[in-house]
């Protein structure tokens, strides 16, 4: 209830996966990267993530072997559909997403499904990805989950309105449970009926970034 209490450091147990604990006291490395630090009071415990230095962007997903892991679904579509393509924008491969809104009325949307979901185990700032546009100006989403089954919606942009290639950021929401789960790394919408198109995206390195 947010009152001082008095303890014995001896009734605490630390632990690290990154850098050392003395006396309570944590040293961190002399070298960037990502850790925990656990505590146990009897028999509670609890976890906290540390993040140490310059660290590098986790790639979530590169699409390099493939998108077995993936399918396209939707709502209010006459088609859509996923695909593995070469990538214009360094050679290696990514997934292009197909869609067909024409004629439809109400929020459209397609959607890219993975089988298994994408974890995020670290608490991130962003989260990434490379979009190649088809200047619809459509809108483009991702969908979490926290650990305690809280589900956030994220924007990566309501206009897609370019068509070359383009690195896309949306910040992560304090208060998340982790691991986080991305079941619908991508969504692609349009809720007036007037910008009904048909096209396709294409994206590549979904990741979750560490620092601003």
């Amino acid at each position: 209830n947010g009152q001082a209490v008095i303890t014995d450091q001896a009734s605490f147990t630390w632990s690290t996966t990154i850098g050392t604990i003395k006396n309570g006291k944590f040293t961190a490395p002399n070298k960037d990267g990502i850790g925990t630090i656990t505590v146990k009071y009897g028999s509670k415990t609890t976890t906290v993530p540390v993040v140490i230095g310059e660290v590098a962007p986790t790639i979530l997903e590169s699409f390099n072997k493939g998108i077995s892991n993936y399918e396209a679904s939707g709502d209010r579509v006459n088609s859509v559909s996923v695909e593995s393509v070469t990538s214009d924008r360094d050679g290696s491969k990514a997934l292009k997403l197909v869609y067909d809104f024409t004629g439809t009325t109400g929020t459209s949307g397609a959607y890219v499904d993975a089988k298994t979901s994408l974890t995020i185990t670290t608490p991130a700032k962003k989260i990434g990805m490379w979009v190649k546009g088809d200047s619809k100006g459509h809108w483009l989403r991702s969908q979490i989950t926290d650990a305690s089954g809280k589900t956030v919606q994220l924007d990566f942009s309501k206009n897609v309105n370019w068509t070359n290639w383009q690195f896309v950021s949306v910040e992560v929401p304090a208060g998340l449970s982790y691991p986080l789960k991305m079941a619908l790394p991508v969504r692609y919408m349009e809720t007036e009926n007037n910008n009904k198109t048909n096209g396709s995206i294409i994206i590549d390195d979904i990741q979750s970034i560490y620092k601003d």
